[in-house]
């Protein structure tokens, strides 16, 4: 039996080789690894081999898949008890003639013997590869070869052996035959250097093609947390005999070899040493940045900080480098323990070491000198050796987990073939079989980088769902992403005088089959390895080029850049420039395949984007494409392009507004006493009409297609057609977000939509003839405002049941075709169909909501005894007057009685009644709609369960946000608002008309760039101008520069309108949040822009108004933090986020959990801080330059915001977000910056902020400020600053304003937390007790800073007493003075504030009847109105709820017996609770209502049975 088969035991390659040159025993090979393997005990594998048996059968019916389950059960169950058995025998002595088998270490695999299989090349031996299970033929006798041993004898190190497979009867054996690949044919941890002191692990990469070794400076939150696989070092224990291991003592000489290299790490004289001050080290010691930034009168510090860090190189005397040989004597080092250790004592894992040269006796010693002085942001630190030994020169040994080692194995190996293959290409020269090697290489990375499991799935079909993020970076840091470029590229390169190996043309021919799924294979590869990873999407896209050009050729090219490029904004605008776009188009000519040239055109007009709408609108008209969208004799995918191009083109777009559904912001005057569904309608539709008129064809299509969809026997068996009704129901949504549909037509729609989704189908005549008469008939039914209640609830609970109808002749039923089809076959086009008619109920119930408060509202009035006509003359009556006083107090109880009506309609005798099918066909659409796998339909389908089971909830909800305006400065802002709110989205709407990015405006003048005198006004003012629909709209100023100042204008005016004189207007702030006014600005943020206005007038409409903080939503929060790392650090973005998560003196904790995770996950674009070596100096040049210290948008003020935001998200004792800060902003940092003598009391008061929120005022205990010396540290630093101010001259006009604002309010605070904490321990500072005193006696401090030295002096005076410190008597007695003062004038301040009021208070002499007093009055008495229905909905509301857990509890009763959705029911409530679990982190509002719901069906009670019988739900 031969052993003719491994590379090198590389792990691409299964085969086994015997390598003679590569060493021997007394000089092993370099790479060791690859020799090791470790003898195992013998694993059992029957039932593995009767799993694997059956696996292998193709054709099973369903005994045979359950038989196979149970097979997979037994043959897990025998890997765990081989699992369990290898540990019990772990240690014990092996003997001959034992079975043991192999594992070869590197790549946990078993050596195993096939003996069914020849060996490659010598055909009359068996094949041995490496198996990773292992197989019966995995099992080997050790047996003596010379006869001094016989069997039974314990096996002794240094022995020969014969290895005899078990199932075979040829031992083990070298074939002689040399593999065409393979001419001529240790022991060790793998670990981390971390250095404890500079935080940086011991790295070697290459730089300027030169490998260098450096302390690598990481920028992630922290630095233990970076995994480079250039990190990793293999430790080597040196004995006598090389090829021995072993466990290293502290006496023991060490190597380390660099894994993904192979070389050494050594130390070389330092070639610059001793003259460093003359040498390099001088021109790196220096920032060149730096000294042009600082002023001249520091330039002398700038040179003594050159010369500090010149000397630093200086006693560098080596420097480390690599070496390629372990025999190399620089390449030895000893550890030595930072702890007494005896010397041979074994060297425990993860422990302190300092690192000694051997050869020279000098110690490893760390720098600051960057090597990549070059780099915009250097990373590489220069390491090295020197005389003296330093304590704080220690290396944590960090161990690392044996899967990474692999992992790095494999890609190092990967890379080397894929390096070999790009050569042979160049060559011409690849063989059959190389290629079917590296194909097979190609594939083994795709599962590799997808980390999923090779089952004998289809390779290109693999699926990523949870990105590895380590073995990403290993395909770019191993070199295997620019293998695979080369070989995309290499095949297509001309050579020298014979022309290219391939061209792309040829890879449609059959002969090229196998390299163009080569190249489809690194396609994939190139994919999955940037998938949600920025670094590595940037590398890649450094080869668009490349890419560009092999695109429309079927390998995955264009696949590979669409994934690159989608919602990917900034690799977009970097690497798709106009040449890219002329390639695109170029391309599009060259293949004009109309679909893809319709679809394009869509994409070009998404959004809005008017630069293409106003070009092709005019070359294609409504009626073309409604003509081609209808035309059946075409295909249904060019149909649907269609169909999305008059969506993009035509319908969405202006004078189209998206309707807001509920309107909560009501002018008084508005109101109809009245209201049926005719006015309503009319209300809403009147100024739509033309438009209307415009798409009436269109939606008729609509209509008629979606009843054609109805009509087949399944509505979505054809999967072509699919497509169109995707794009039929999108267009249909829009058409209905837009308000086009009238109430009646949207009802007609809607059970249309119903009878599309609901897989119980009634006959198709039954249904259309109910349909003729909803149309026809209809009006008779919903005649009246009741009627229109019963209608609005009843719209969506049924189908075909609304209408008194005879039985029909057919009883409903599944059809056949429907329950075949499984819903987990649906593809993704039917579940986002799905998704878009979900979308179209939401719609809906929510216009039903907005009937249900104008019906109410309108009840309201009639009650009040006002119509619009006599508001005038009841203002002016007076007082007393007998008719207006029982006209203003409506009838409470009347109007809610007359509210339930909009429920039960049985306002009349012939009121409509649900038959038997009744509500049941909404109900089990949306029941079988949560039975999907589609996560997002899912939510949806939830949505509308639990919004149509709380419609009272619903209503009381609604009507306690309705904003009734009745004072005519009201109804004016109200005006003004919504003029300025049309004019601001026409604006964001067509800035690509008016935005010049390329130029910036300032106070309205135009830029370099708009000088054109080429430009002619006529042509701009056509397009930048709406459309002309006849009505009064806002325009799009033509002077391009204009709309700047009429942005600026309007935002201004919404910001006085929330803040006046510095006070907050919370109506006026609560109106704007009614009308939408904070999405608006929102939009407008993302116009990339020079302007910060937008971002104050959002602060603006949320300052001080806690209840519109509340309600932020995480969108908010995610874009102002995305409009950080896309428009710059600029401080009014952190200002908004400050004004957020604190609100009227209270801390919205939702706010600060949110913006912790947004900045967190904003890295550092967002985050700045200067805590390390390199960037510290920086932070103290800023706070020395005057200029930085008073730009209000420059770096310094920004980190000062950054650090006061983190410490505001904070306050209040949150322990998710205090957490988070301990990490970001380590104590030691803080202490370094805030005891600098440089350090400016700005950044002090930031700082000391933050220490006290983070770490003192806690929810948790944090144990390091208390046991640590760090705060006393601080507290004698704030005894010099105290000291500073005391002694200040008594000129006010140099007074340090900022400094005594430090000390008296951010200090006091801390000082009096540190020591109320039940934590610190019994002590107290009498000097900052004596200090504080000082500072309370001086003349300067304002009643606020008095009032905080003052509680900050009783605090420490309390906790001094209550520990029993002696305080001196001079001290005790002016203790004492101040209690008693400070106590006679709280009496003061409360007897003061008594007589202020009642001064204040005949102030006010407005006539009863005068108009607040009846603006007030109609506002007040509605939240009466709210009482009331409150205390009435009370038990109706948890009947609804107690009927929801019914219909939860038993779901298949809506469905017919024996169906299959009826048996798929059982497993309803286990694919709820999964749901529930992945909504806990996006959705956790409807994951609370979720788990209230399971909370009740656990605890059902049955207290609501009468008021569920009342409900008319079935």
């Amino acid at each position: 039996m031969s052993r003719d088969c491994n590379p090198t035991g590389s792990l691409v390659d299964d085969r086994c080789v015997v390598q003679p040159e590569a060493g021997d025993l007394c000089n092993p090979p370099k790479k060791f690894r690859d020799c090791l393997f470790k003898v195992c005990p013998m694993n059992r594998y029957s039932a593995q081999k009767q799993y694997w048996k059956a696996k292998q059968a193709k054709q099973r019916n369903h005994t045979e898949a359950a038989l196979l389950k149970k097979l997979q059960h037994a043959a897990e169950l025998e890997q765990k008890q081989n699992e369990s058995e290898n540990r019990k025998l772990l240690g014990e002595i092996v003997k001959y003639s034992n079975v043991i088998q192999l594992l070869h270490i590197k790549s946990n695999k078993y050596l195993t013997v096939n003996k069914r299989l020849p060996a490659l090349l010598e055909k009359n031996a068996m094949r041995v590869s490496l198996d990773a299970a292992g197989n019966e033929g995995s099992w080997f006798y050790i047996q003596p070869f010379w006869k001094l041993r016989s069997e039974g004898d314990n096996i002794v190190v240094g022995d020969k052996v014969v290895l005899m497979p078990v199932n075979a009867g040829q031992p083990l054996h070298a074939s002689n035959i040399e593999l065409l690949d393979n001419p001529g044919c240790k022991e060790g941890d793998v670990v981390r250097l971390f250095h404890a002191e500079q935080e940086k692990f011991l790295t070697c990469d290459e730089y300027q093609k030169k490998q260098h070794i450096f302390l690598r400076t990481t920028l992630r939150q922290s630095a233990t947390s970076a995994t480079s696989s250039k990190a990793l070092w293999e430790i080597e224990v040196v004995h006598h005999d090389p090829c021995r291991g072993g466990a290293g003592q502290w006496n023991s000489l060490f190597r380390f070899k660099h894994l993904a290299t192979g070389n050494y790490l050594a130390a070389e004289l330092n070639p610059h040493y001793p003259d460093g001050s003359n040498g390099e080290k001088a021109v790196v010691g220096s920032n060149r940045n730096q000294i042009l930034l600082v002023p001249h009168q520091q330039r002398d510090s700038e040179v003594l900080a050159s010369k500090k860090k010149s000397q630093a190189g200086e006693k560098i005397m080596y420097t480390l480098v690599s070496v390629p040989h372990g025999n190399d004597i620089a390449s030895l080092f000893e550890l030595d323990a930072t702890t007494l250790q005896r010397a041979d004592c074994l060297v425990p894992r993860n422990s302190y070491v300092r690192l000694r040269h051997l050869c020279t006796n000098t110690w490893v010693t760390s720098t600051t000198i960057p090597i990549d002085k070059d780099e915009e942001r250097p990373v590489m630190l220069k390491i090295g050796t020197c005389q003296t030994k330093e304590d704080k020169e220690a290396f944590a040994i960090v161990s690392v987990p044996l899967s990474e080692v692999r992992d790095l194995d494999f890609a190092n190996d990967a890379n080397k073939v894929l390096a070999a293959t790009v050569k042979k290409l160049e060559n011409g020269s690849v063989t059959q079989n190389e290629r079917r090697f590296v194909t097979k290489l190609l594939e083994d990375l795709i599962f590799f980088v997808a980390d999923v499991p090779n089952n004998g799935q289809e390779v290109l079909d693999v699926v990523v769902t949870k990105p590895n993020r380590e073995r990403q970076k290993l395909m770019r840091e191993q070199n295997i992403l620019a293998q695979i470029f080369g070989i995309l590229k290499t095949p297509f390169k001309d050579k020298a005088g014979e022309g290219a190996m391939l061209r792309l043309e040829d890879l449609s021919d059959q002969r090229y089959a196998p390299y163009k799924y080569m190249l489809r294979l690194c396609y994939r590869i190139l994919r999955h390895s940037q998938q949600d990873y920025r670094k590595n999407q940037e590398y890649i896209a450094k080869n668009f080029c490349v890419m560009q050009s092999q695109i429309g050729y079927d390998i995955l090219a264009e696949d590979t850049i669409t994934a690159l490029l989608h919602n990917n904004r900034k690799l977009l605008e970097k690497h798709i420039t106009a040449k890219e776009i002329e390639t695109f188009v170029n391309l599009l000519r060259r293949n004009r395949e109309p679909r893809y040239q319709l679809n394009l055109f869509a994409r070009m007009c998404l959004d809005r984007q008017y630069l293409a709408i106003n070009q092709i609108s005019t070359q294609l008209s409504v009626d073309l494409i409604l003509r081609c969208m209808s035309d059946e004799s075409l295909p249904f995918d060019l149909r649907a392009s269609f169909c999305r191009l008059m969506l993009h083109m035509h319908v969405d777009r202006d004078p189209q507004e998206t309707v807001v559904p509920v309107k909560y912001a009501r002018l008084w005057t508005e109101i109809p006493t009245k209201i049926t569904i005719h006015e309503y309608d009319s209300f809403t539709d009147s100024s739509r009409n033309d438009m209307k008129r415009k798409f009436a064809l269109t939606m008729e299509f609509v209509e008629e297609y979606l009843k054609e969809v109805v009509n087949q026997p399944f509505p979505f068996g054809d999967k072509e057609k699919n497509k169109l009704t995707f794009e039929v129901v999108h267009l249909a949504r829009n058409l209905i977000y837009f308000g086009f549909y009238s109430f009646s037509e949207l009802l007609r729609l809607t059970r249309t939509l119903l009878a599309i989704l609901d897989i119980v189908q009634g006959p198709v005549s039954s249904y259309l003839e109910r349909l003729s008469k909803f149309q026809d008939g209809g009006n008779n039914v919903m005649r009246t405002i009741h009627g229109v209640g019963e209608m609005m609830t009843q719209m969506v609970l049924s189908r075909g049941s609304i209408f008194p109808l005879s039985v029909p002749d057919v009883a409903p039923s599944i059809h056949p075709s429907k329950q075949a089809i499984i819903v987990e076959n649906e593809d993704v086009t039917v579940m986002d169909t799905k998704l878009k008619i979900i979308e179209i109920l939401q719609f809906i119930l929510s216009v039903r909501l907005d009937y249900r408060i104008s019906y109410m509202l309108s009840i309201y009035k009639k009650e009040f005894g006002e119509t619009s006509e006599n508001v005038d003359n009841s203002v002016t009556s007076l007082p007393d007057s007998p008719p207006i006083t029982s006209a203003v107090v409506p009838d409470i109880d009347e109007i809610a009685a007359q509210a339930e009506t909009m429920f039960a309609g049985r306002k009349e005798k012939n009121a409509v009644q649900l038959d038997d099918e009744g509500g049941r066909t909404f109900l089990r659409v949306l029941i079988h709609l949560i039975m999907h796998d589609y996560p997002p339909l899912l939510s949806g389908a939830l949505q509308l369960l639990f919004k149509h089971f709380s419609q009272r909830a619903e209503v009381l909800q609604a009507f306690k946000q309705v904003q009734l305006l009745v004072s005519n400065q009201d109804v004016d802002n109200y005006k003004q608002i919504k003029t300025d709110l049309d004019q601001l989205r026409l604006t964001v709407e067509k800035s690509e008309l008016w935005v010049e990015k390329s130029s910036s405006y300032e106070s309205g003048e135009l830029g370099e760039s708009q000088t054109k005198g080429s430009e002619e006004p006529i042509e701009e003012s056509n397009i930048l101008s709406p459309v002309q629909d006849g009505t009064k709209k806002p325009q799009i100023d033509s002077n391009k520069s204009n709309n700047y100042n009429i942005v600026m204008e309007i935002l201004i005016r919404l910001s006085k309108l929330c803040i006046q004189n510095k006070k907050c207007r919370n109506q006026q702030q609560r109106l704007l949040k009614n009308m939408g006014a904070h999405s608006v600005v929102l939009d407008l943020l993302q116009i990339p822009y020079e302007k910060l206005l937008e971002a104050e007038t959002m602060r603006h409409i949320f300052t001080s108004n806690y209840h519109l903080c509340n309600e932020i939503s995480k969108r908010v929060v995610q874009h102002f933090v995305h409009c950080i790392e896309t428009h710059g650090r600029h401080v009014e973005y952190l200002r908004f986020l400050q004004t957020i998560v604190k609100a009227d003196g209270k801390y919205v904790k939702k706010c600060q959990d949110m913006v912790m995770t947004e900045l967190v996950n904003g890295g550092e674009d967002v985050l700045v801080f200067y805590n390390d070596r390199a960037s510290f100096p920086i932070l103290l040049q800023m706070m020395c330059s005057e200029r930085d210290r008073v730009d209000e948008s420059g770096p310094l003020v920004y980190h000062i915001t950054l650090v006061e935001l983190l410490a505001s998200c904070t306050e209040g004792k949150n322990v998710y977000t205090e957490i988070k800060c301990n990490s970001l902003l380590p104590l030691d940092d803080i202490v370094r910056v805030v005891t600098h003598d440089d350090c400016i009391p700005e950044v002090k008061i930031a700082y000391v902020n933050f220490v006290n929120h983070c770490y003192v005022d806690t929810e948790v205990e944090m144990k390091e400020i208390y046991t640590s010396n760090h705060i006393w540290k601080l507290f004698e630093n704030f005894l010099v600053d105290m000291a500073r101010v005391c002694n200040t001259t008594t000129d006010r006009k140099h007074a340090d304003v900022s400094l005594e604002k430090y000390v008296t309010e951010p200090v006091m605070s801390i000082v009096s937390g540190f020591f109320c904490s039940p934590f610190s321990d019994n002590s107290t500072s009498l000097q900052l007790l004596q200090s504080a005193f000082r500072i309370y006696n001086c003349t300067w401090p304002n009643p606020v800073q008095k009032s905080s030295v003052e509680s900050c002096i009783k605090t420490l005076a309390e906790v001094a007493k209550n520990r029993g410190i002696a305080i001196p008597v001079d001290l005790d007695s002016q203790v004492n003075t101040l209690f008693m003062k400070s106590h006679s004038n709280m009496v003061q301040r409360a007897a003061m504030g008594w007589r202020m009021s009642a001064r204040s208070g005949p102030r006010f002499k407005e006539a009863l009847g005068g108009p607040s007093w009846d603006y007030r009055n109609i506002i007040e008495k509605l939240q009466d109105v709210v009482a009331s229905l409150e205390q009435q909905f009370s038990p109706m509301m948890q009947a609804e709820f107690s009927v929801l857990v019914d219909v939860l509890h038993s779901p298949e009763l809506l469905f017919p017996e024996g169906s299959d959705a009826r048996i798929r029911c059982g497993a309803f409530m286990s694919k709820l609770i999964n749901h529930t679990k992945r909504l806990m982190e996006k959705e956790e509002k409807l994951c609370i209502k979720i788990l209230q719901t399971l909370r009740e069906m656990l605890d059902k009670k049955d207290s609501f049975v009468e008021e569920c019988q009342n409900l008319e739900f079935h």
